[in-house]
C-alpha cells in the first residue's frame, strides 16, 4: 500500500506545482513581433479614490549614487515610483517611456526608480541607457517591496502630494498610460 501511495503522491504534487505555475492561455502575447512578452492579469492601472488612499509608510534606502534616500523628503510632490531590474524584459520595454514622461512632467512630478533583484553595475547601465536622471534607490535585497505590497516587476506607483498611493500598475506600462494616470492625480 505504501509503495502505491508514493507514486500517487508524487503525481499529485507534480500536478499541483505545474498548475500553480500556469498563467492561463492568454499569458503570453502572441503578437509581440517575435519577442516573448508576459501579459499581466492587470489590464490597466488602478486609480484609487482619494478617500481610500493609504500612505506608503516610512520608505528609506541608499541611492545608486551612494547617498541616502527618504521618500518623506519629497512630501508635497506627486511622485512616480517605478520598481525595475536591468535584466527584466518588460522593464526594458518601458524604460524609454519613463524618460519621455519625466521630461514631459518636469517640475510637476518627481520620478524615483527602485532597482530590485539587481546588481549595481546592471542598474547603472540600465539607468544610463535610458537617460534616467532622477533618484534611483538601489535595493538588491528587496527591502522596499514590503511597504508597497509589490508582487512583481515592473510595478509603478503614483503617489499624491500627501504621499498616499493614488495609482498603481503591476506590469509594463506605456507613456500614454502613465500620462493618463499623472493627469488624473494632478487634477487635469
Amino acid at each position: 500500500m505504501v509503495r502505491l501511495l508514493r507514486p500517487v503522491t508524487a503525481v499529485l504534487v507534480l500536478v499541483a506545482v505545474l498548475s500553480a505555475c500556469s498563467a492561463g492561455k492568454d499569458a503570453v502575447d502572441q503578437n509581440a513581433g517575435g519577442q516573448y512578452r508576459f501579459v499581466s492579469a492587470q489590464k490597466q492601472g488602478t486609480t484609487i479614490k482619494s478617500a481610500d488612499r493609504k500612505p506608503t509608510g516610512t520608505v528609506t534606502g541608499t541611492l545608486l549614487s551612494g547617498g541616502p534616500f527618504r521618500l518623506a523628503d519629497l512630501a508635497g510632490k506627486v511622485v512616480v515610483v517605478n520598481f525595475f531590474a536591468s535584466w527584466c524584459a518588460p522593464c526594458k520595454a518601458e524604460g524609454a517611456a519613463f524618460a519621455d514622461a519625466a521630461d514631459a512632467y518636469k517640475g510637476r512630478v518627481q520620478f524615483v526608480g527602485v532597482a530590485i533583484d539587481d546588481s549595481r553595475a546592471g542598474a547603472l547601465s540600465y539607468t544610463h541607457h535610458y537617460n534616467w536622471n532622477w533618484p534611483i534607490v538601489f535595493d538588491p535585497h528587496d527591502h522596499l517591496v514590503g511597504p508597497f505590497g509589490l508582487i512583481g516587476k515592473p510595478t509603478t506607483f503614483v503617489l499624491d502630494a500627501d504621499g498616499r498611493v493614488a495609482w498603481k500598475l503591476q506590469r509594463e506600462l506605456t507613456q500614454n498610460e502613465l500620462s493618463t494616470a499623472l493627469d488624473d492625480v494632478l487634477g487635469k
